[in-house]
């Protein structure tokens, strides 16, 4: 449940020790248990030769250094360490935290991702991003952000692609390793969560993860439940679609009072055309779309084809030229397509 502002009373800092998913599970770092087999995932043979050069520690040719770092971290209540374990053989291949926790503002954070190549690429390196950052929601947090080196390319993929939206970069943020770090910055709040979550449980879901490999990617999984609207708040009656006449939506009331109707779904759908893959710059380009400029959309027929119209008038503004507004007023959504 989303507490307002006005009603916000902070929230507990975390204390789980253990987290269940379908093919992982998160436990409390524990350098007894989880040292020998986190080492061999991080630094034996097959480990993954870039895995350090972002992090601002590492590599650890010496275990004897690696442990000293691990019991480090083990003790800390911030970071909030989690170890990841393959549930198919009990083998420990990764960690990863909660961190930079303010629970009085509900603030959290998951960083230190620091996954062996077993993990990665893999459904068990989603499933523990996924873990932590619903148990962050149901603690109550309001924000959950994502950080990295802003020239960390698989960092920015993966933040993207796990549903975090992209909030700017911090210049000269930090010195790490002798280098100079801009820090990218990326957040998921609590309204978003919602649908955000719907998607990774669809995706991780059996009917998505067959033996034969994953049916649909992660971001298609979640783009309908992200841009799901339901046109009733602005008083749009609910209109039907019939497969049986040539895939065209009804509109009892003309197609321009349907697009300003849309406008508000329009515009927070423009925010994930990136994560649709369509090639538009929604960063970009946001910010000079608006309410007005939807205001002037030009008035489509009464029976709007499946298939769609073109943003044509306004393309040029928003520089996207070949890219169309579907409505799929059956099951109540917008995309934005090539």
């Amino acid at each position: 449940m989303i507490i307002s502002p006005a009603d916000w009373k902070g929230v507990p800092a975390p204390t789980a020790t253990l987290l269940e998913g379908r093919f992982i599970r998160l436990e409390r770092l524990d350098p007894a248990r989880h040292g020998e087999q986190l080492f061999a995932a991080l630094e034996g043979p097959g480990a993954d030769p870039k895995l350090w050069d972002y992090l601002p520690y590492g590599p650890f040719p010496e275990r004897s250094v690696f442990d000293a770092w691990l019991n480090n971290h083990a003790a800390a209540s911030d970071p909030y360490f989690f170890a990841v374990i393959d549930r198919a053989n009990n083998q420990v291949q990764g960690i990863l935290s909660l961190m930079s926790i303010v629970p009085a503002q509900g603030r959290i954070e998951i960083g230190h991702v620091t996954f062996g190549a077993p993990m990665q690429r893999s459904p068990k390196s989603t499933e523990a991003v996924y873990l932590l950052a619903k148990h962050s929601f149901d603690l109550g947090y309001r924000r959950l952000e994502w950080k990295c080196n802003n020239g960390n390319a698989r960092s920015k993929y993966a933040a993207e692609r796990l549903g975090f939206s992209f909030e700017g970069v911090f210049r000269q943020h930090m010195v790490v390793k002798g280098q100079n770090r801009d820090t990218a910055w990326y957040s998921i709040v609590d309204s978003e969560w919602p649908a955000i979550g719907a998607g990774f449980e669809r995706w991780l879901s059996d009917e998505n993860q067959t033996p034969d490999g994953q049916l649909k990617g992660l971001v298609e999984c979640r783009s309908c439940d992200l841009l799901i609207f339901n046109p009733r708040p602005y008083g749009c009656a609910p209109r039907s679609f019939s497969s049986r006449n040539n895939g065209t939506l009804h509109s009892t009331t003309s197609s321009s009072d349907y697009l300003h109707r849309a406008r508000y779904e329009l515009m927070y759908g423009l925010k994930f055309c990136t994560s649709l893959r369509t090639g538009f710059d929604a960063t970009q380009s946001l910010p000079r779309v608006n309410a007005e400029r939807l205001h002037r959309f030009p008035v489509c027929p009464q029976r709007l084809p499946l298939g769609c119209f073109p943003l044509a008038p306004f393309a040029q503004q928003l520089s996207f030229p070949h890219h169309y507004l579907r409505l799929f007023n059956a099951v109540g959504f917008i995309a934005i397509l090539e």
